[in-house]
C-alpha cells in the first residue's frame, strides 16, 4: 500500500482563531444536557470580558392578545415540564390590588398577557397547568403568585424555584434581593428594564439561573 501525500487540502488559519463564545446558548446547551459541573464552572468564571461590559439577556418575546391565543399555545406546546412565571401587580394592599401581567416562558417561548380585566379567564385556562405538580413552577415571589391565584380558588403546586427566597437566602444581608442582580452577579449579564422586555428577560434569567443556584444553595447546606 501507498501512502499519498501529495493530496490537496484547503486551510484557514483564520478558522482556528478562538472566537468568543454566546455564553447565553452555552448554558442553554448545558442545561438541557443537565451538564452541571460544567455549568457550575462556567456561571463561577466572570470572564475579563464580563467584567468590562455586561451583556443582556435574551429579551424577545410575544404578547398573547386573548384568552383563545394562550389555549392554542398551550395546546400546541410539546408536554409542558416547565412552567416559568411572572405577575406583574397594581400598587395597593391584597384587596384592592390586581394583576396587570401575566408572564411565561413556554417551551423556551416568553409571552406576556395584558390582563387586567380579563385574569380570572386566563387563570382558569392556565389551572390545570398550575395545579400539576408534575410541571415544575418558577416564579420571582411565590407568595405573590399563591395569593393571587387563590383569589380565583386556584391552587398553585410543584413550586420549584422562587428567586427572591434563593436570593435571601444566598445573601441574607443583601438590600437588593432581584433577579435583576442575581442575573448580573452570577452572569454578568443585565435586563433591558424597557417593557415587555423586562418580563421576557425576566423569565429566561430565571431558567437560566434556577438550577445552578440551587446547586449552590444544595452545596451550603441551605436546603
Amino acid at each position: 500500500a501507498t501512502i499519498m501525500c501529495q493530496v490537496p487540502m484547503e486551510f484557514d488559519r483564520d478558522l482556528l482563531k478562538r472566537k468568543e463564545s454566546n455564553r447565553e446558548q452555552v448554558i442553554a446547551v448545558y442545561k438541557k444536557l443537565e451538564l452541571n459541573n460544567l455549568l457550575k464552572a462556567l456561571l463561577a468564571d466572570t470572564g475579563d470580558d464580563d467584567q468590562d461590559q455586561q451583556k443582556g439577556i435574551n429579551d424577545q418575546g410575544s404578547v398573547i392578545a386573548s384568552p383563545e391565543e394562550l389555549e392554542a399555545i398551550l395546546n400546541q406546546a410539546t408536554i409542558v415540564k416547565e412552567l416559568p412565571i411572572l405577575l406583574t401587580v397594581s400598587k395597593g394592599n391584597i384587596a384592592e390590588s390586581y394583576v396587570e401581567a401575566i408572564g411565561l416562558l413556554i417551551n423556551q417561548e416568553s409571552y406576556i398577557i395584558y390582563c387586567h380585566d380579563d385574569f380570572k379567564q386566563y387563570a382558569n385556562i392556565l389551572a390545570p397547568y398550575l395545579k400539576n405538580n408534575e410541571i415544575l413552577k418558577m416564579t420571582d415571589d411565590a407568595k405573590k403568585l399563591h395569593t393571587y391565584f387563590l383569589k380565583e380558588g386556584i391552587s398553585v403546586e410543584g413550586l420549584y424555584w422562587d428567586s427572591l427566597l434563593g436570593a435571601y437566602l444566598l445573601n441574607p444581608e443583601s438590600k437588593d434581593l432581584s433577579l435583576d442582580r442575581l442575573l448580573a452577579d452570577n452572569l454578568g449579564m443585565t435586563i433591558n428594564t424597557n417593557e415587555p422586555h423586562y418580563t421576557y428577560g425576566k423569565l429566561r434569567a430565571m431558567d437560566v439561573l434556577c438550577r445552578p443556584l440551587i446547586e449552590q444553595l444544595d452545596d451550603k447546606g441551605l436546603i
